[in-house]
């Protein structure tokens, strides 16, 4: 009895929900980020807020059973914003004794692409993909390998959550922000030309995914 239970799990498990000539569409919040520092002095509070929300919409199309192939096209939303006390801070805050404005900012919200794969077994698959995040940052494109589960919620659509690994491409090493500064024999080392580094880290994204 336990063996035919098992085998039925299996064959249901091992059958093809994505057949060849289905397309997917799907939205995924691929980068979240809200930094606040605050600083306080005598009766004054100044907050210095920068959010960052990366989406990254895809579509793809099975090629045969199980395999997909994807497109993808993210967009970054970055939002920076002084607040003086709780308000707007006024203009003349940011005017040197000179009359020189002393504060800019520049905002610019990159467009980025990927393209990938990706083969399913029952709900779960495994992806690999091309990602250039940035059209304005030359040297941040990335491989990327992970797998993924869809639990779905009505006929067809899915929450698609994944994790992954990326290999990058830059010829610059990640040095943290709390890494010690130039000038320091560490910072001397995390910052040279000629330095080599690894790093591993893992990544995770969740949206939703719709299977026609």
């Amino acid at each position: 009895m336990k063996k035919g239970i098992f085998l039925i799990v299996m064959v249901c498990f091992s059958f093809s929900q994505f057949e060849a000539g289905k397309k997917a569409v799907g939205g995924q919040v691929t980068t979240f980020k809200s930094d606040v520092t605050t600083w306080t002095f005598e009766n004054d509070e100044i907050k210095f807020i920068d959010s960052v929300i990366g989406i990254n919409n895809t579509g793809a199309y099975f090629v045969i059973d199980n395999l997909a192939l994807s497109f993808g096209v993210q967009y970054v939303i970055n939002n920076q914003t002084w607040k003086c006390n709780d308000e707007d801070c006024p203009d003349e805050w940011f005017i040197t004794t000179d009359g020189v404005t002393d504060y800019s900012v520049d905002i610019q919200s990159p467009f980025g692409y990927m393209l990938g794969g990706a083969y399913y077994r029952g709900n779960t698959y495994a992806h690999a993909s091309y990602v250039d995040p940035s059209s304005i940052d030359e040297d941040d494109s990335y491989l990327s390998f992970g797998g993924g589960y869809m639990f779905e919620v009505a006929s067809g659509i899915y929450i698609d959550t994944k994790v992954e690994y990326r290999h990058s491409f830059s010829d610059n090493p990640v040095v943290s922000d709390q890494a010690p500064p130039l000038g320091t024999p560490i910072g001397n080392i995390l910052n040279a030309t000629d330095v080599e580094s690894t790093s591993l880290r893992l990544y995770g994204s969740m949206g939703v995914t719709v299977v026609f």
